[in-house]
């Protein structure tokens, strides 16, 4: 009976390794999950402060492209009414 009882102890004695080896696992490996989600999200962040910075300059060429356009096209109309202007005069 004491053998037994022996046994038992050492088995339980092993289970609690075992447990103490996979929590310290565990532990590790949630560890490098979390600094790798870190990593993750520091790096999305850099993607789309890239992005809003490329937005911008894109907004920026747009609104000068149309207000050229603007000018031109008011530039034209001017010229062509002064072309026009005496011409349709009666």
């Amino acid at each position: 009976m004491r053998s037994e009882i022996a046994e038992v102890r050492s088995e339980i004695a092993e289970v609690r390794t075992e447990i103490a080896s996979l929590d310290t696992r565990l532990s590790t490996q949630i560890a490098e999950a979390r600094a790798e989600q870190r990593t993750q999200t520091a790096e999305v962040r850099t993607e789309i402060a890239e992005v809003r910075t490329e937005i911008a300059s894109l907004e920026t060429r747009l609104i000068r492209w149309t207000v050229g356009t603007v000018i031109a096209t008011a530039t034209l109309t001017v010229a062509i009414l002064r072309l026009l202007g005496p011409a349709a005069a009666p």
